[in-house]
């Protein structure tokens, strides 16, 4: 496996891990299936190689092939400072240097040139904002709140 959120090295030692299709949308766990890892063991290039009970031929593995782990939050990968969950991002209030709300986050969409942020704004309208510092300044998810520094950027 390679990990999306980084090295997939947190997981060498899980026991059980939840498996579910990209295609299928809704709640993390509601369509994961549980699967035993028999074994596992660091690969060189930074991925992880891993071994399902009950899937003892190439064939059989085969038809694990792209499907995705999803962990509970404390099994998730460890995240570097400034670094967030697009899921923690959003619903957070979007606010200016002076603490006035301008909108929400709704949505965050992953792209080739990095994220992009939906802000809800107080009015309805919706704008797509570079999830950049050049644009955000303080991220506090205890707070619930991300502050736009850049206010041009929303017209």
């Amino acid at each position: 496996i390679r990990g999306l959120s980084g090295p997939p090295d947190h997981l060498a030692s899980a026991q059980v891990l939840n498996l579910r299709r990209p295609a299928v949308q809704g709640t993390p766990f509601a369509d994961a299936v549980p699967y035993r890892v028999a074994e596992s063991r660091q690969a060189g290039d930074g991925s992880l190689y891993l071994k399902f009970d009950g899937f003892d031929t190439p064939e059989a593995a085969k038809t694990l092939k792209g499907m995705e782990i999803v962990v509970p939050r404390a099994a998730a990968a460890p995240l570097a400072p400034n670094e967030f969950y697009i899921e923690d991002l959003k619903g957070l209030i979007v606010i200016d240097s002076k603490g006035a709300q301008i909108g929400v986050i709704e949505n965050v969409i992953e792209g080739g040139g990095g994220e992009l942020v939906e802000v809800v704004l107080e009015n309805g309208v919706r704008r797509l904002v570079p999830f950049r510092k050049e644009f955000f300044g303080d991220i506090s998810l205890g707070q619930g709140s991300a502050v736009l520094t850049a206010l041009w950027v929303l017209e």
